[in-house]
């Protein structure tokens, strides 16, 4: 079984090391490693080069479009794995990351997997949590990955989490077409999504583990967030929703996330009870993600956002 790894780097060249020594000391050996680079971030292609003489089967991509997903589809061409998994490059797979990826699909019939992936600490320490609810959507649109909190059996999901996510090739072979904004936030949804319209299911399998270090972000101040970030974040949930789940979902979605919300798009009830407690940046992020709903809802409709860059 054929398996390609493609890692999306940019600007973290520390991060990228680990990631590529984890991927070194790996039991089994993926066939192919592809790494894109943005063609300005000298310091990733220096690292990849480096390793290149270290690790025989480490590809370079340079690429000079913007974004994640654009950095997906030009490694996926360079590829040749039936079996194609994502990193992220802060992320460090244990030893037997591929074994594991390998044994799953062995057995199962899955389109794609993903695993357990925790956060780890400053002191290079797991954040363990017992978890309850893995990559699940919600009946009225609220989504919950939480792969970073240990869930101990393999079950089926409804997404799959981009630090550590393995596909069919044939269930990707055709890239989606969606443009997202900001950090792309959802966008392995957004893959996920796509990958169970063409009649695929995707698992999660905690024995497919990966150190997921939570590097720095470029698009804000660190991980802090902004206005305009949930803005980016409450645009891009509302247009993957509205793209693939039906529009019983969509609406109650959207009534329960003008009303509700969550931390990364808060509704009304949110909004007022972080004025309560003190948080008035909160009335910024209700506007900003009131006003992204209806922009996607808008450019949906009526413009041609779906067309492939």
């Amino acid at each position: 079984m054929k398996v390609t790894v493609i890692i999306p780097a940019y600007r973290r060249p520390v991060d990228l090391e680990r990631c590529l020594n984890a991927l070194k000391r790996q039991k089994v050996q993926p066939e192919e490693i592809i790494v894109t680079v943005r063609d300005f971030d000298e310091e990733c292609q220096t690292v990849v080069k480096q390793y290149s003489g270290l690790i025989s089967n480490l590809q370079l991509v340079i690429v000079t479009g913007v974004g994640q997903i654009h950095a997906w589809k030009k490694g996926f061409e360079h590829s040749t794995g039936e079996i194609i998994s994502f990193l992220d490059d802060d992320s460090e797979p244990l030893e037997d990351w591929i074994e594991q990826i390998i044994k799953h699909f062995a057995k199962s019939n899955c389109a794609g997997v993903s695993g357990y992936t925790p956060n780890i600490d400053e002191n290079g320490k797991e954040i363990y949590i017992r978890g309850k609810v893995v990559g699940k959507l919600f009946w009225y649109g609220k989504f919950l990955g939480n792969f970073h909190e240990y869930y101990p059996k393999v079950i089926k999901i409804d997404s799959l989490r981009g630090a550590n996510m393995t596909f069919r090739r044939k269930f990707i072979e055709s890239n989606f077409k969606f443009k997202l904004k900001g950090r792309e936030y959802k966008n392995d949804t957004a893959l996920s999504f796509e990958v169970v319209k063409r009649g695929g299911y995707l698992e999660y399998n905690p024995l497919i583990k990966v150190r997921h270090h939570i590097g720095r972000q470029f698009i804000n101040k660190g991980r802090e967030p902004s206005n305009e970030e949930q803005y980016a974040n409450s645009y891009n949930n509302t247009l993957i929703i509205l793209k693939y789940k039906s529009y019983l979902t969509f609406f109650t979605y959207l009534f329960f996330s003008i009303l509700v919300g969550q931390n990364d798009a808060p509704g009304v009830l949110r909004m007022l009870k972080a004025i309560a407690d003190g948080w008035f940046i909160y009335v910024g992020f209700f506007v900003y993600s009131f006003f992204a709903k209806f922009i996607a809802v808008y450019n949906y409709a009526f413009n041609d956002i779906r067309k492939d860059d």
